[in-house]
C-alpha cells in the first residue's frame, strides 16, 4: 500500500494534490511512521518525501503531527535518517514560512549532529538543509550557534570530500565570518 501511494504522489502533481485531499492521509501516514518495522518508517518517510514535492501538502505535513514525528526519525538509522532529512529538505525549500516552522519546532537541533556523519550523502542533505535555514529565517543562525552547529561546520572545513568541504567553508564565511560579524567580536 504504502509503495502504491509513493509511486502515486511521484506522478504528476494532480495525483499528489488528490492525495491530500483525503483528510485521513496524514493520520494514517502518523500511525505508519510510530511502526516497529524499520522497513515500514522507510516507506512511509518515502512516501511523505514524494508527498512533500508539492506545496499544498508542505503546508499540511508541516502543520501536523508528522513533522514531530519526522523529526524524531532523524537520530535512526541511516536508511530512516536519509528519508527524514530528504522529507525535511522538501519541506525547508518551499519557503521562508515553513523554513521559519522548521526552526522554530526544532529542525536545527535534531539536524547538527547529522553533521558529524561519516557519509556525504547525509552530510550534503543537512548542510542542504542548514543552509535554508540560515538563509531564509531571521533565528536560523542563533540557534544554530546555539546547537554547537559552527563547530561542526569548522569540522567539515577539513573533510576530504571537496563539496563538503566547499558548503561548510562557504556557510562559515557568509553566515559567520563574513564582515557584518567581523566588527561584532
Amino acid at each position: 500500500l504504502l509503495r502504491c501511494l509513493g509511486n502515486l504522489c511521484s506522478g504528476p502533481d494532480e495525483y499528489t494534490v488528490m492525495a491530500c485531499e483525503n483528510q485521513q492521509l496524514l493520520p494514517v501516514l502518523g500511525t505508519y511512521l510510530s511502526s516497529n518495522h524499520r522497513h515500514v518508517k522507510k516507506e512511509t518517510l518515502w512516501v511523505l518525501s514524494n508527498l512533500t514535492s508539492e506545496s499544498k501538502a508542505c503546508s499540511a505535513v508541516t502543520h501536523s503531527p508528522l513533522l514531530h514525528q519526522i523529526l524524531e526519525q532523524v537520530p535512526a538509522a541511516f536508511d530512516i535518517k536519509m528519508e527524514a532529512l530528504y522529507v525535511l529538505c522538501n519541506l525547508a525549500i518551499h519557503g521562508e514560512e515553513i523554513c521559519s516552522y522548521l526552526v522554530d519546532n526544532g529542525v536545527l537541533q535534531q539536524v547538527t549532529p547529522v553533521l558529524k556523519s561519516s557519509d556525504v550523502e547525509i552530510l550534503n542533505l543537512g548542510l542542504s538543509l542548514v543552509e535554508m535555514a540560515l538563509r531564509m529565517t531571521q533565528n536560523g543562525c542563533h540557534v544554530f550557534e546555539e546547537c554547537d552547529g559552527v563547530t561542526r561546520l569548522e569540522a567539515l572545513d577539513y573533510h576530504n570530500n571537496d563539496t563538503i568541504r566547499h558548503q561548510a567553508s562557504e556557510l562559515l564565511d557568509v553566515y559567520f565570518y563574513g564582515e557584518s560579524q567581523e566588527g561584532d567580536g
